[in-house]
């Protein structure tokens, strides 16, 4: 077994980097490859197969991939801050520092390098899509094309293994001796139950379907027969999946997207700009005015959570909320103890491994990365976002896709960790777009009169 995985990851580290020397022109399908072993990737091997310990081969590869990337991109420094490229080498250098934070951690390496697979393994394709489509480059509409390919062979796999209630290779882990009990895991919030299928959490798989089914959204209305077809049953895919995933943030997220649209849309006309950014002052002041409530209001039950858990005073649900206080709390803990470097959680981090198990707060991760690493985790998304605007100013319509593929991820891991608080949020959000919707069309009408 452990030969395997070796085997597996130098023939991928392999892929990569022929694809990086023979560029993208001269062999779709080595990219196509590359990119559909980097998804796969955590679950043929971290669940079915399994993996070393501690760090991971999936963050290895995922920085093999970013590195060799790199090298090939950039043969000098000379102009390298200037590059439009500058936020992959940041996405790269925000891995590399939560890994170095996991092996200088004293509690649990895995645990601290648990927010790099996250943003950071979807971030890097994200990057490269919307950088290439804000420059002009060549083989951006191809770079597009194969990651909406891949998403479709991922949802067909995902749907098959939903719907079947096991693994499509159970045979083959078997016969590897892994328990096949652990394959499938029944996790369960709110009567609904989670099945584990492509993607080793549901709730990554879940990030995954709202990046691409922006791109699929792209490619639907650029598509026309039966590509517009398939790009319709992508969709559809999607949705059901997310439906089947139990992650009500990413469906509330996916049902919205078009107002999130309009929202990026309206954010580059002149007169709107101030009402959008008030706005989303508001929304931010409302989310941390709610972190600071749940805090007060719960923190001494969060840090009695397995007693009352054990006595069964609280239901799933409840301890999930409890869970996010708790990690809150001693992620800031965390923070004051080591403020810039982070360098691990200290005696904190050892607290909030038990509470992963019930819900994942995305921040208390980032806090265990110090001043340090929440700037090479904001750096990037900062400049993407300006480019993407930059590019619908100058007419790249294409650029709406990306950015709200970039949106949706930032509104569920920061808006949506919050429970009961979302429903607020999207109602707030919604009205405002639509008011300011209307303020844009009554404008328009005014100055044709």
């Amino acid at each position: 077994m452990f030969f395997l995985a070796i085997l597996f990851f130098l023939l991928c580290a392999l892929s990569v980097i022929i694809y990086v020397h023979i560029g993208l022109k001269r062999s779709d399908l080595a990219f196509i490859l590359t990119l559909y072993v980097v998804l796969l990737w955590p679950t043929y091997l971290n669940v079915k197969i399994g993996s070393l310990p501690n760090i991971g081969l999936d963050r290895i590869f995922v920085l093999l991939f970013l590195f060799t990337m790199l090298a090939k991109k950039f043969s000098g420094w000379k102009g390298y801050l200037k590059s439009a490229d500058f936020p992959l080498a940041l996405y790269a250098l925000f891995g590399f520092w939560m890994i170095l934070v996991g092996l200088l951690s004293p509690f649990s390496k895995v645990a601290a390098t648990y927010a790099v697979v996250n943003w950071f393994f979807f971030g890097p394709f994200l990057a490269v899509s919307v950088i290439s489509i804000f420059n002009g480059a060549n083989g951006a509409h191809r770079l597009l094309l194969h990651l909406y390919i891949i998403s479709l062979i991922v949802n067909i796999l995902g749907l098959l293994e939903v719907f079947s209630g096991e693994p499509l290779f159970a045979e083959l882990s078997a016969l590897l001796g892994v328990n096949r009990e652990g394959l499938v895991e029944g996790f369960y919030r709110d009567g609904r139950a989670r099945v584990i299928s492509v993607f080793s959490s549901p709730l990554v798989y879940a990030q995954f379907l709202l990046v691409t089914l922006c791109l699929s959204l792209m490619r639907y209305v650029e598509s026309s027969g039966p590509f517009k077809l398939l790009a319709a049953l992508n969709i559809l895919l999607s949705y059901i999946l997310l439906l089947k995933t139990g992650s009500r943030a990413g469906l509330a997220i996916s049902l919205l997207l078009p107002i999130i649209f309009l929202y990026i849309k309206l954010w580059r006309i002149n007169f709107a700009l101030p009402l959008l950014k008030f706005g989303l002052f508001c929304l931010m002041s409302l989310l941390s005015l709610s972190v600071y409530w749940l805090y007060v209001t719960y923190i001494s039950d969060a840090r009695n959570l397995e007693t009352l858990m054990a006595y069964g005073y609280v239901s799933t649900s409840e301890a999930s909320s409890l869970a996010r206080v708790l990690q809150w709390d001693l992620g800031l803990e965390a923070f004051k103890e080591r403020p810039f470097l982070g360098y691990g959680e200290g005696q904190a981090g050892e607290a909030i491994i038990s509470t992963i198990v019930l819900d994942n707060y995305y921040l208390t991760r980032l806090l265990s990365g110090g001043v340090l690493g929440l700037i090479l985790f904001l750096m990037p998304i900062l400049i993407l976002v300006r480019y993407g605007f930059v590019a619908l100013t100058n007419g790249e319509k294409r650029a709406i896709y990306p950015l709200s593929a970039v949106a949706c991820l930032l509104i569920f891991y920061f808006i949506l960790s919050i429970n009961r608080l979302d429903t607020l949020l999207f109602v707030l959000f919604g009205v405002l777009v639509l008011y300011w919707n209307s303020v844009k069309v009554k404008s328009i009408k005014g100055g044709g009169a």
